[in-house]
């Protein structure tokens, strides 16, 4: 009975010792794999842990941020065209002003100086041209009756036979007194026989005189005559283009000092509030848009 007991603890001393020798057997292994295991995954480099992100924006807060940049936007244009506004207003009031200037300098309105100018201007080179295509003619008739009429009557007068025979009169009554003043001088003839030689040759210088007259007025002279009339008549009309051009210089004298006024006019009228109604009408349309757009 002892001896089975005795064999018995010996059986569990050796089925223990058979356990512990397993256990020692299977940590070993364990312990030699998980080396080996250890030496791999130190040789590769471990990635680094991801970055964590931010979850996405809901769908309302995205809305809220396109609603706020839109109405930020709506108050820059409205900004602008609160500017564009101004601006037009100030040219408005600058061109009404210049408007009524314009109107109190010359009594013209601003749309009516430029043509009433230019037409002033070509009237005036129109006189000019004028003017000096008389003063040419003018002077080619002064020059005309002045020297070749002159010529033409003094070939006339020493061509007529009667003059020189007058003339021939007069020389020989001017010798027939000399004689007569000598001979009385003498005693040899008598008072009345001076006094009629006296009278002989100025009955002589009469008739030559009237003749050299009748020759002046011959029908001969009716050619310089008509050139003397054009002369005077045009000698009339240079005075009234005269007047004419002093009148027109004051004219363009006072249309000239409005000249700048009517420049600015126009260029307010025609660029300046003109480019502020297209740059209106861009904003309005890109506001149009831009609220079509809006989601």
């Amino acid at each position: 009975m002892r001896t089975r007991t005795q064999f018995a603890d010996s059986v569990r001393r050796f089925v223990c010792l058979g356990c512990r020798f397993s256990q020692v057997v299977l940590l070993a292994s364990f312990a030699a794999t998980v080396g080996i295991a250890g030496h791999a995954f130190a040789a590769e480099p471990v990635p680094p842990a991801p970055t964590p992100t931010a979850p996405p924006a809901s769908k309302d807060e995205s809305g809220q941020q396109t609603i706020e940049k839109r109405n930020k936007w709506l108050r820059e244009m409205d900004e602008q065209r609160a500017v564009i506004r101004k601006e037009r207003d100030n040219y408005m009031g600058e061109k009404n002003s210049l408007r009524d200037e314009i109107i109190k300098a010359c009594g013209l309105s601003p749309e009516n100086v430029l043509p009433l100018l230019l037409a002033l201007e070509k009237d005036r080179f129109t006189l000019e041209i004028e003017v000096q295509v008389r003063t040419y003619r003018l002077r080619s008739i002064e020059k005309i009756t002045g020297t070749a009429a002159e010529d033409t009557r003094k070939r006339r007068i020493e061509s007529d036979v009667v003059l020189q025979h007058l003339v021939k009169i007069v020389d020989l009554q001017k010798t027939a007194l000399q004689e007569a003043q000598s001979l009385q001088h003498a005693k040899a003839i008598s008072e009345a026989d001076l006094r009629k030689a006296e009278a002989d040759l100025a009955e002589a210088q009469l008739r030559l005189d009237l003749r050299k007259e009748q020759l002046a007025k011959s029908p001969a002279d009716a050619e310089a005559e008509r050139l003397a009339q054009q002369a005077r008549e045009l000698l009339l009309d240079l005075n009234q283009d005269e007047v004419r051009l002093r009148i027109l210089d004051g004219k363009l004298t006072a249309l000239k000092k409005v000249r700048e006024l009517v420049d600015r006019y126009n260029e307010i009228t025609e660029l300046r509030l003109p480019a502020l109604n297209r740059q209106s009408q861009e904003l309005e349309i890109r506001v149009i848009y831009g609220r079509v757009d809006t989601p």
